[in-house]
């Protein structure tokens, strides 16, 4: 897959995510099958936030040629989605998450699976380069 691509669809899937966890965090939950307090709803909130600025920032990167901007992007959502997998897993073992947590966990891990081959293409790309430059 391409960076454009790959941004494209991160866009699709963590903005959705976000802007219902921000906009509608107790239908959010209702989902998952889970009910909150004020405390749950603010925290639902606040992930959608973040969520949203990594979204805001790898939209506006999309179109970039630069491999170090696309790195740095690539290396953020990486470690994020990374531990969004961890957290997904644990959520689904102790019962947070029913049976629509295998569909975030499956989301996460596609994603994690390709900011780490871009991450490593571009690395590659890199070293191409510069061999052929000495």
């Amino acid at each position: 897959m391409k960076y454009k691509t790959v941004c494209i669809v991160y866009v699709i899937l963590a903005g959705t995510n976000s802007l219902f966890f921000l906009l509608l965090p107790n239908l959010s939950m209702n989902i998952l099958q889970r009910s909150t307090n004020e405390v749950g709803i603010l925290t639902t909130q606040m992930a959608g936030a973040c969520a949203l600025g990594l979204v805001l920032m790898t939209w506006l990167s999309r179109n970039s040629t630069d491999p170090q901007l696309q790195k740095i992007i690539l290396l953020g959502n990486l470690i994020t989605v990374a531990i969004l997998v961890v957290v997904d897993l644990l959520a689904i073992r102790s019962g947070a998450f029913n049976w629509i947590g295998w569909a975030f966990f499956t989301g996460d891990f596609l994603m994690s699976v390709a900011f780490l081959s871009l991450i490593f293409r571009i690395h590659n790309k890199n070293i191409i380069l510069t061999n052929k430059m000495q």
